[in-house]
């Protein structure tokens, strides 16, 4: 169980903070966990659920084609044939 800030949720998601706290109060984007008074950090393996299940949807368009791929990506350690 690995805990990350919310810095590494932006670059892991390519989501603005305020997009971020958008979706959890909208949809059933992971909800942070509160270490103290002033600071909350996400489990990372929720993070990773969350942006492959995004790529799950019926959507052929390129951009999400794209998301797909780079949530892979991130979830395998980059590319392997490089």
């Amino acid at each position: 169980m690995k805990l990350i800030k919310l810095s590494q949720v932006m670059a892991k998601t390519t989501l603005s903070k305020s997009t971020i706290y958008r979706l959890i109060k909208t949809s059933g984007f992971p909800q942070p966990k509160k270490l103290s008074l002033r600071a909350v950090a996400w489990l990372e393996d929720e993070i990773d659920e969350w942006i492959v299940s995004r790529g799950c949807k019926n959507d052929s368009s390129p951009s999400n084609s794209i998301s797909t791929l780079q949530a892979y990506l991130l979830l395998n350690g980059g590319n392997k044939y490089e």
